[in-house]
């Protein structure tokens, strides 16, 4: 179980947010086994829950906070191992904010779990089809569940050794 460890109300005196946006308070959590996290809430969402620090930290919080966000399964068919797929799909998404993995599979296909708003996933997903050396004849697209401890986007090592070296 989850809990409110610190709150922290970052400065934004010289900052200037988007007309509309709520200014967001970074949390802390901390489980039992005192792992911590990270997550961002608007002051509002707090107040309306009642919550500060030291507060239970339900798991459904994690999907209400999340709205918006999608995770998704994609495996990728064509030309898409030894040409820079991996490193461009890492570069793409930590420009577009999403997070995930990405894996070289035996088969010859690249597999990728990306999670992020569908805005997000498009941007990674039009970077990659305008990459050189790559072609992607089709992709395998599944929805999966969030993965609330997902901070960052990584590559995996490849599974098997399509290349026989």
């Amino acid at each position: 179980m989850w809990s409110i460890r610190q709150i922290f109300d970052g400065e934004y005196g010289c900052e200037e947010l988007p007309e509309g946006e709520e200014p967001k308070l970074s949390l802390t959590l901390e489980n039992e086994q005192g792992k911590q996290m990270r997550v961002s809430v608007t002051d509002a969402w707090l107040t309306e829950h009642g919550l500060d620090e030291g507060s239970p930290w339900r798991q459904e919080y994690f999907l209400e906070i999340r709205q918006g966000i999608l995770r998704k399964r994609i495996r990728f068919h064509g030309i898409v191992q030894g040409v820079g797929f991996r490193y461009r799909s890492r570069m793409a998404a930590a420009e577009a904010g999403a997070t995930g993995w990405v894996r070289n599979e035996a088969d010859g296909t690249v597999l990728m779990e990306i999670q992020g708003t569908e805005d997000q996933i498009d941007s990674v997903l039009t970077s990659l089809e305008k990459g050189r050396f790559l072609r992607i004849d089709r992709m395998d697209v599944k929805g999966l569940p969030l993965d609330p401890n997902d901070r960052d986007f990584e590559t995996k090592e490849s599974l098997g050794d399509f290349w026989g070296i």
